[in-house]
């Protein structure tokens, strides 16, 4: 006995019993409708898994979008403060791209036509993208779980605790 059944099943048992149909009948019916039960979980599951994979899909391709719009934006400032430098620890925000805000972009306190920073992160953590990125005049584009904040502002020199941006996600760059 120490079988559990579904409240469906049960109904479908009562009803039997009361109709006088053999209870192996009703065995079949519990199986049937147990069975339906299953694929119709199975299915909202495959479902979600779907759902998480094209999720994690639109972060990568944000996150791409990111650092694509980091580096090309990087080369620009780079020709461009040659010629016509920024005043000496200048911050101004551009608007970001793909899931990312605001590109904020500083110019060295100490030497504004050779050296500056950019920085930019998810508009909304976890859902457009999981990670903040920094590059600066060298061109190296490094990332973080959380903000980024410049503390170097004459150097324009990578913040501690960032990591590099894999080589891998720079090739398509």
């Amino acid at each position: 006995m120490g079988e559990t059944w579904k409240p469906q099943t049960l109904l479908i048992m009562v009803l039997v019993t009361l109709s006088g149909c053999p209870s192996s009948e009703v065995q079949t019916t519990a199986s049937a409708a147990n069975a339906q039960d299953d694929a119709a979980q199975a299915e909202r599951e495959w479902e979600r898994a779907q759902q998480a994979a094209l999720a994690r899909d639109r972060l990568a391709r944000n996150e791409s979008a990111a650092i694509t719009f980091l580096i090309e934006n990087s080369r620009s400032l780079k020709k461009a403060y040659e010629h016509f430098p920024p005043p000496a620890g200048a911050v101004k925000r551009w608007n970001g791209t793909d899931g990312y805000g605001a590109v904020t972009i500083g110019a060295s306190t100490s030497d504004p036509s050779r050296r500056f920073w950019l920085t930019t992160g998810p508009l909304f953590p976890g859902t457009t993208g999981n990670r903040y990125f920094f590059v600066n005049h060298e061109g190296r584009v490094h990332a973080s779980q959380d903000p980024i904040t410049v503390l170097d502002l004459a150097k324009c020199s990578v913040p501690p605790g960032l990591t590099p941006v894999e080589s891998e996600e720079l090739a398509a760059h």
